[in-house]
């Protein structure tokens, strides 16, 4: 079974390229990835996202909702930053 985060319909590539992102911003931001990717590294995560159903809750908890402090993205990165509204 495939998980829209990581393939399946039309925006497979684009799905990819956003967990890549995610990841990406993290790191480079000086998150640290979860365990035990912190010690496996960032391409582990991303092979491992093809088959997310064999990853832990707190796995997919830390791709969906960073831990404090990732609140923002280097410039021109994918943003974890919620959008501001338009009209209050």
């Amino acid at each position: 079974m495939s998980s829209p985060l990581v393939s399946g319909g039309g925006g497979s590539a684009e799905v990819g390229t956003s967990c890549r992102s995610i990841i990406s911003d993290a790191t480079q931001a000086g998150i640290a990835l979860p365990l035990p990717y912190d010690q496996r590294g960032a391409d582990a995560l991303l092979t491992d996202l093809a088959e997310p159903n064999q990853l832990g809750d707190d796995v997919l908890d830390w791709l969906i909702d960073l831990p404090a402090g990732a609140r923002t993205a280097p410039e021109g990165s994918a943003s974890t930053t919620p959008p501001t509204p338009r009209y209050a």
